[in-house]
């Protein structure tokens, strides 16, 4: 059983190590830049298979790459990863099935708010926050596939989450299927442990 003191202690360690690491990087010249802890960090935890991919509608039709999820902390309250993007979200907005917050770690990326609203510039070290049934996408700007990370924690579950379609709601099991990425996508159950978590089904 993994005590709520051990829980906090990690967290500290990782938020610690993020300013340290965060402050570095802003001071190192751009030919001294090597691998960043996060990058880093991600390589280890997909060795020891704590690395879930993502996969969205391509624009040839086919099943894509969109993002790779490492996780930290995964619990019935509290989830913790670091994400790396490899291409932007479809036009159709989607909601979470929680709260949620994250911090740009390395690139950024263009946030469309609401039903294609307007969009925010969020910057390498910019914070964001929001309610589970906000609505956005992020919109990678052009050569920066799989140069976006980021920090994303989440709160508890509290609903199904889906996509807005002609301004109808569609849940994500019904939107994936309807456009042939329902097989090949993984399932969040299918990863065990609250410390560093590891695929352990399928």
């Amino acid at each position: 059983m993994i005590s709520l003191g051990f829980l906090c202690t990690f967290l500290v360690d990782i938020l610690v190590s993020f300013v340290y690491y965060t402050q570095t990087e802003q001071h190192m010249k751009p030919m001294e830049k090597t691998e960043m802890w996060f990058e880093k960090l991600a390589k280890w935890i997909e060795k020891r298979g704590g690395m879930r991919e993502l996969y969205r509608k391509g624009e040839d039709g086919q099943p894509k790459l969109y993002m790779r999820r490492f996780y930290l902390v995964k619990s019935k309250y509290f989830e913790l990863m670091i994400h790396q993007f490899f291409m932007s979200d479809a036009k159709d907005v989607h909601d979470h099935p929680w709260a949620s917050f994250g911090r740009i770690l390395k690139t950024g990326y263009l946030e469309v708010i609401g039903d294609n609203g307007y969009a925010l510039e969020r910057k390498a070290g910019d914070w964001s926050c929001r309610g589970a049934k906000d609505f956005h996408r992020v919109y990678l700007k052009p050569g920066t596939e799989g140069k976006v990370w980021t920090l994303f924690g989440t709160l508890k579950r509290v609903r199904k989450w889906g996509f807005l379609v002609n301004r109808e709601w569609v849940s994500a099991d019904e939107y994936f299927k309807d456009n042939g990425t329902f097989e090949v996508q993984t399932s969040n159950d299918q990863y065990r442990g609250v410390i560093l978590p590891k695929k352990v089904v399928g």
